[in-house]
């Protein structure tokens, strides 16, 4: 968790150096749009995929069952995320926002998910092999970006979304590899999403509350101070790294826990 918070905040202070001001503030406001809707189109599958490994569901179900909706509901808010673009962030190019949506809903998100295996197994190993796949395709990206191209938003989107597909597969890989499942398409189901939705909304409020200055900073003219805003959030959420880390990890305890009532 560390190594992906420093990484992400090294980016953005390189990325700070190489694109206009205006550019990174985009950066910013589309990110700020992007995370609370990859949580709730997620539909809590990451939740739902610790609570029934640590109740002592087949890991198997599990998996294909959270990678099913993880992949589905993500899909179907980009669409909606890409049409309601001219709405939320008219000045941002198409091109830049769609890529950018892609990499946060569909690619990450997955990441994300394989992630969470570990912590439903309390495989902890696992979970930080597949971050630091995270994090080396990120530093790939920022490399392609610094020397290769010509330093432009788009550029950075292109390289950004590529390096989320790569991270994504790799970690999609990770996990059949080391707990032998595959992930799988068709096996989501109305009973999952009405179950996961609660989590998702809960965490989609956070999300909102945390980031909506965002993208409401540049809309608004204040291209600068959304970049300064996106740099700042990433830095203050060292401060609360130890405990955030803690928790994940007590997930699969706290489910295994709850078989036995609240008190327990």
């Amino acid at each position: 968790e560390l190594s992906q918070l420093a990484s992400s905040v090294l980016v953005f202070l390189i990325l700070a150096r190489e694109l206009h001001p205006e550019d990174y503030g985009a950066l910013g406001a589309v990110l700020g749009v992007a995370m609370p809707a990859a949580t709730l189109s997620s539909f809590g599958s990451h939740v739902l995929l610790i609570k029934r490994i640590a109740q002592g569901g087949d890991f198997t179900d599990a998996w294909q069952r959270a990678t099913s909706i993880g992949m589905l509901g993500p899909a179907i808010g980009t669409v909606v995320l890409v049409a309601a673009q001219p709405l939320i962030l008219p000045r941002v190019s198409t091109v830049v926002y769609a890529l950018l949506v892609v990499s946060q809903l569909n690619f990450f998100w997955l990441t994300e998910l394989a992630v969470y295996v570990g912590n439903a197994t309390r495989n902890l190993k696992a979970a930080a092999q597949i971050r630091l796949m995270v994090v080396a395709t990120r530093f790939g990206a920022l490399a392609v970006f610094a020397t290769l191209t010509p330093g432009r938003l788009v550029d950075w989107a292109v390289a950004s979304m590529v390096s989320f597909a790569v991270g994504a597969a790799l970690a999609l890989f990770h996990v059949w590899r080391v707990f032998g499942a595959r992930p799988s398409l068709r096996r989501s189901s109305v009973a999952d999403v009405r179950e996961g939705l609660p989590f998702s909304a809960n965490a989609m409020t956070e999300s909102v509350v945390d980031i909506s200055d965002r993208p409401l900073l540049f809309r608004y003219g204040h291209e600068t101070d959304a970049g300064i805003y996106s740099l700042g959030g990433r830095i203050i959420q060292f401060g609360y790294l130890p405990i955030h880390v803690l928790l994940r990890t007590a997930d699969a305890d706290l489910f295994a826990a709850g078989q036995h009532g609240v008190a327990s």
